[in-house]
């Protein structure tokens, strides 16, 4: 949806029971089962909250899950700890009392939302090209864009995000025929062009 942010941040604080070395912790992309976030229990102290902050992706839907190789959970037997979920500034789970492990899953949606990169206009002139000009470069090439790179926000890119065959096109093409490689002249504010090796592309034959 228009004006949907790009990722939300979600964090998970744990407070350990005694045996810290017990307990993990992920995220998982429920779409492709890869895990997104993870923790383990040597980061954690016994009856320390310690917190973990990210970005995650506003479009994917996620399950979180904690797990203790001990069978007894946060509680109560040796000590008092617990967890929670934040998502969005939402709590969506917080829990204490288990067994072997608990889940939840949060962030469900079936659209994700189109960057619209602005740019402020400058007086300075450039020898880069303009977009109008990289876009009827590629037109003269039968269309083609050489090169797969795509403009991506910041917090996307420092929470490791990769680019998905399917999403290609909701990400600007932020390849530069010119310099042969992705440019950030092409991204908008807050965003770094990255390789996007789904997206295809050849840079090889640019010149041709």
């Amino acid at each position: 949806a228009e004006g949907e942010p790009l990722c939300i941040p979600t964090e998970v604080t744990i407070t350990a029971d005694n045996w810290p070395q017990e307990i993990t912790w992920r995220i998982i992309d429920v779409e492709t089962g890869n895990d997104v976030v993870t923790g383990i229990g040597d980061d954690l102290t016994p009856g320390v909250a310690s917190s973990h902050t990210t970005c995650l992706p506003s479009w994917a839907c996620y399950e979180f899950v904690i797990e203790d190789a001990g069978g007894d959970g946060l509680c109560c037997e040796h000590g008092n700890g617990m967890y929670r979920v934040e998502y969005d500034g939402e709590v969506i789970k917080n829990g204490a009392a288990f067994l072997d492990d608990e889940s939840v899953e949060f962030g469900c949606v079936t659209e994700m939302p189109t960057p619209r990169p602005t740019r402020k206009r400058t007086d300075e002139p450039t020898n880069r090209p303009t977009k109008e000009k990289a876009a009827a470069m590629q037109n003269k090439n039968n269309g083609a864009s050489y090169g797969p790179y795509r403009c991506v926000a910041n917090p996307l890119v420092d929470a490791g995000y990769v680019v998905s065959e399917k999403f290609c096109d909701r990400f600007v093409d932020c390849y530069n025929p010119h310099i042969a490689i992705g440019d950030d002249w092409f991204c908008g504010e807050g965003e770094t062009c990255i390789a996007a090796d789904a997206c295809g592309g050849d840079d090889g034959e640019a010149g041709t």
